[in-house]
C-alpha cells in the first residue's frame, strides 16, 4: 500500500512536470534567457515596459509610505502610485524590502514574464483536465493557450497584461465541479489580480461575480447565507487592498485614460493575423478609419491563431452531432458565465462597432458612457470570452469525436498554431534578445549631467505635460542619481493636478524665484521668459543635449568651461518701445521657432535676410517674452506679404496660446485678409509685395504666461518660381521685419 502511494505521488509529480517544462521552454522560445538577468535593462524595448521599470526604479528608492503604493518621486507634483505605471505592485512591494542589497539597475520584469508563461501553462493544464486526462491531448490543448497571439504580442511590451493566467484561473474556478477551498481560491486569485494589473482584475472580478450567481441561483452549491458572507468578506478585503496599493491616489472622476473606444476591437480581428501568420494575410489596415477610429490597432489585436481557427469546423460538426449534451453541460449550467462573456464581447467592440470596413453605431446606456473612458482600450475585455471560446471548441471536439480522432485533430492544430505563429514571435524574440546592458536607451552624454545629478535633488519639467518629449531620458537620468522628477508618463492622470502644478511653475518662472535644489528643463517659451529674470552670474541657462536647462546657483560650485560657454542661451532683454529686428544679425531671431527651414515638409521660418525673414511653408510660430520695465498692451509687428496678382489678396490665420502644459489652449483663430494696393512688384507679372503691420493685443492670459506666443497659418503660400518671378522654390507668405511692445 505504501508503494502504491509513492507511485501515485511520483505519477502526479511527473504529470505536473509536463506543463512546468512547457512554460519554461516557451519562455526561452518566445523571450529568451537574457531578460532573466536582473541587471540587464537593454532588453526593455521602447514600449510600456520602460514605464514599468522606471516606476519601480523610483518606488524602490523612495521611503515607505501609507498607502504603501504611493510613488512620490515619480512625478513629484503629479505623482500617483506604483499602480499607474504598471510596475506589478505585488513584486514591487516584495523587492522594495531588499532594495539596499539589490543592484542599482535591478529589474524583475523578466522574472515576472517567465512566471506568467509558467503559470499560463500550469493553469491551462489544470483547465484542460476538466475535459480530458489523456496526457497527449491535454498537452496539445495546453499549448494552444500558451502560444496564444494576444498573449505573445504582450511579452516584453506590457508586462502586467502578460498576466493572463489569472483570467484562466478564474475561468477554471467557474467550471470546476468541486467547491473545495472556494473562498480561499477566489480571494487569492482576486488579490493577486488587484496587485498585478487593473484591467486583469476587473475581468477576474466579473468572472467571480458570475460564479457566485451560478453557484447560488443555478447549481445551488452555496447557500444564500454563504453567498452573502463571501461577497461581503472578499469585497471588504479587496477594498482594503485597493486603498493600500494606491489606486485612490487619483480621484475617481479624474482617472480617465482617453476617449472610450480608442482601443476597440474590430469583429474581424479574430481572423486578422497581422504579422502572426505565414499563411493568413493581414486585411485590416491601421491607416483606414471608421469615424476617425482605425480599423485595427495594436490594442485591437485579438487574432485566434491558425491552430485555433482550425478547430472551428471540427467543433461545429461535433456540436451539431450532440447539441443537447454540450449545451446542457456547459452553457445552461453556467448561464451567468455565458452572459458575462457575451457582455465582454459586446464591450470590446464598442464604439462604433466595426465589421471590417463597415460601421454600426448604437446608442449606449448612460452608465457605459461614464465608465467607458476608464477602460479606453476596451478590446482587452475580449480575453475572457476568447479563452472561454477556445475551451468550448476543445470541449466540442473531444466530446464529438473518438479519442483516436481527437488526438490527431489536436496534434494537427497544435503544430499549426506553434509553427504558423512563429512568423510573429521569432522576430519579437530577436528583438528581446538584447543585452546585457544597464540602459534601454541612449542616455544623456554631456559631462554636465553627471555633475548636475550630484548637485540637485530634483529635476523639473516646465511646463508639465502628459507625454513630455524624451521623457524617459530625463526620468532615467533622475533614477540613476536618486532624484525626483515630474518628467514622467502616467497610465492615468489628474488633469486638474497638472493645471494647478503648471500654474505654480509659471508663477515661479515669471518671478525668477527658482528652487536651489532643483534642475529645470524648460520648453522654448519658458526658457525665453526665464532669461528675462535670472542672474547670469549665478544661474546657468544653456541648451545641452537638445534640452533647455536652467541650473540655479550653478556657478556657486562649478566653474564655467569653454564647452558649456558655447551652449549658454542669452536672450536679449525685452523693454517697452525697443525694436526687435528679425533680419541678419538681428536681436529678434532667437524668438523665431524653427529658424532656417529648408524642407517643405517642415514648416517654420526661412533664413534671415538683410531686411527680415520669410515664413516657410504653411505655418510658423513667434514667441516673445513680455517686457520687464512696464505693462505692454499690444505687440506691433512690421510685416510684408506676398500676393498673387491674379487673386488680388492674401490670407493668414493667427492663434495665440493662453494656457501651457497638460492642455495647450488657444484663442479663437483670427483671420486676416490682405488686399493688394499699390505695391512693389517682383517681375512684370510676378508676385506683389504688400507692406503692412499687425497689432496683437496683450490680455491678462498672456501676462500670466509672461510671453506672447503666436501661431501663424498660411493657407495660400506662394512659390516665386511658379510665378516666373525668380527661381526661388520656397513656399513663402509673410515676411517678418520687426516687433515692438507698446503700452
Amino acid at each position: 500500500m505504501r508503494s502504491s502511494f509513492k507511485n501515485e505521488r511520483l505519477s502526479s509529480l511527473v504529470e505536473w512536470l509536463i506543463p512546468l517544462s512547457l512554460g519554461v521552454a516557451s519562455f526561452f522560445a518566445l523571450v529568451g534567457p537574457l531578460a532573466l538577468n536582473p541587471e540587464n535593462l537593454a532588453w526593455i524595448i521602447p514600449s510600456d515596459t520602460k514605464l514599468s521599470y522606471l516606476g519601480w526604479a523610483f518606488f524602490g528608492n523612495s521611503p515607505w509610505s501609507i498607502p504603501l503604493g504611493l510613488n512620490p518621486d515619480a512625478g513629484m507634483e503629479i505623482s500617483t502610485s506604483i499602480v499607474y505605471t504598471d510596475s506589478i505592485p505585488l513584486l514591487a512591494f516584495l523587492f522594495k524590502v531588499f532594495t539596499p542589497a539589490l543592484p542599482k539597475s535591478f529589474q524583475y520584469l523578466g522574472i515576472w514574464t517567465m512566471l506568467c508563461l509558467v503559470f499560463q501553462a500550469l493553469i491551462a493544464w489544470l483547465f484542460m483536465g476538466l475535459i480530458t486526462q489523456a496526457k497527449w491531448q491535454r498537452f496539445f490543448c495546453t499549448t494552444l493557450f500558451v502560444f496564444w497571439p494576444p498573449l505573445m504580442i504582450r511579452l516584453g511590451l506590457h508586462v502586467g497584461l502578460s498576466s493572463q493566467f489569472l483570467i484562466l484561473a478564474a475561468l477554471y474556478l467557474n467550471l470546476r465541479k468541486t467547491n473545495v477551498y472556494r473562498w480561499s481560491a477566489w480571494a487569492l486569485v482576486l488579490s493577486i489580480s488587484l496587485l498585478v494589473q487593473f484591467y486583469i482584475f476587473v475581468m477576474v472580478f466579473g468572472l467571480w461575480i458570475s460564479n457566485v450567481l451560478d453557484s447560488t441561483l443555478l447549481s445551488k452549491k452555496i447557500s444564500l447565507k454563504n453567498c452573502a458572507v463571501e461577497l461581503s468578506s472578499i469585497t471588504i478585503m479587496l477594498g482594503f487592498l485597493f486603498w493600500l496599493t494606491g489606486y485612490l491616489a487619483i480621484p475617481a472622476g479624474a482617472a480617465s485614460g482617453g476617449p472610450f473606444g480608442m482601443g476597440k476591437m474590430n469583429v474581424l480581428s479574430l481572423f486578422d493575423a497581422q504579422y502572426y501568420s505565414y499563411i493568413l494575410p493581414s486585411f485590416l489596415s491601421s491607416t483606414d478609419q471608421i469615424n476617425g477610429v482605425p480599423l485595427t490597432s495594436f490594442e485591437g489585436f485579438n487574432y485566434l491563431g491558425l491552430g485555433v481557427i482550425g478547430l472551428i469546423p471540427f467543433a461545429f460538426y461535433a456540436y451539431f452531432s450532440k447539441p443537447k449534451i454540450i449545451t446542457k453541460n456547459l452553457i445552461i449550467s453556467h448561464l451567468f458565465l455565458a452572459l458575462f462573456c457575451l457582455f465582454c464581447v459586446f464591450f470590446s467592440i464598442l464604439k462604433p462597432i466595426g465589421l471590417g470596413s463597415l460601421s454600426f453605431d448604437i446608442a449606449l446606456p448612460w452608465w457605459l458612457d461614464y465608465i467607458g473612458p476608464i477602460f479606453r482600450n476596451n478590446a482587452r475585455f475580449f480575453w475572457p470570452a476568447a479563452y472561454a471560446l477556445v475551451f468550448l471548441l476543445i470541449y466540442c471536439v473531444y466530446k464529438g469525436f473518438s479519442t483516436r480522432v481527437s488526438f490527431f485533430i489536436f496534434l494537427f492544430c497544435f503544430l499549426i498554431q506553434v509553427i504558423d505563429t512563429s512568423s510573429g514571435w521569432l522576430p519579437q524574440r530577436r528583438q528581446l534578445m538584447t543585452g546585457p546592458g544597464t540602459s534601454f536607451l541612449q542616455t544623456l552624454s554631456n559631462p554636465f549631467w553627471e555633475k548636475a545629478g550630484k548637485h540637485y535633488r530634483k529635476v523639473s519639467r516646465d511646463p508639465i505635460e502628459y507625454w513630455p518629449k524624451r521623457w524617459e531620458e530625463v526620468a532615467l537620468f533622475a533614477a540613476k542619481y536618486g532624484m525626483a522628477t515630474n518628467s514622467f508618463l502616467m497610465g492615468r492622470v489628474n488633469s486638474a493636478g497638472y493645471l494647478q502644478a503648471n500654474a505654480l511653475l509659471q508663477a515661479m518662472n515669471f518671478s525668477g524665484q527658482f528652487s536651489s535644489d532643483t534642475l529645470y528643463i524648460l520648453e522654448d517659451l519658458e526658457a525665453m521668459v526665464a532669461a528675462q529674470h535670472i542672474n547670469y552670474k549665478q544661474d546657468l541657462l544653456a541648451r545641452i543635449d537638445g534640452f533647455n536647462v536652467l541650473a540655479p546657483n550653478w556657478y556657486a560650485q562649478h566653474a564655467m568651461t569653454p564647452d558649456l560657454e558655447a551652449q549658454v542661451l542669452r536672450y536679449p532683454k525685452i523693454l517697452l518701445r525697443d525694436e526687435l529686428f528679425f533680419g541678419k544679425g538681428g536681436n529678434g531671431t532667437l524668438f523665431l521657432k524653427g529658424l532656417g527651414k529648408s524642407d517643405q515638409n517642415d514648416p517654420g521660418w526661412s533664413f534671415p535676410e538683410n531686411w527680415g525673414v520669410w515664413s516657410f511653408g504653411n505655418s510658423a510660430t513667434l514667441t516673445i517674452p513680455l517686457p520687464e520695465d512696464g505693462i505692454a498692451n499690444k505687440l506691433v509687428l512690421q510685416v510684408q506679404f506676398l500676393i498673387n496678382p491674379k487673386l488680388g489678396y492674401q490670407k493668414i490665420s493667427m492663434v495665440t496660446e493662453t494656457v501651457r502644459g497638460f492642455f495647450i489652449l488657444h484663442t479663437e483663430p483670427k483671420e486676416l485678409r490682405i488686399s493688394m494696393p499699390l505695391a512693389s512688384t517682383l517681375g512684370d507679372q510676378g508676385a506683389q509685395i504688400v507692406q503692412s503691420s499687425i497689432e496683437i493685443p496683450i490680455t491678462e492670459k498672456e501676462r500670466s504666461l509672461g510671453a506672447v506666443s503666436v501661431n501663424f497659418s498660411f493657407p495660400m503660400p506662394i512659390r516665386l518660381r511658379d510665378m516666373q518671378s525668380s527661381d526661388d522654390s520656397r513656399e513663402l507668405t509673410m515676411g517678418l521685419k520687426s516687433a515692438m511692445f507698446l503700452p
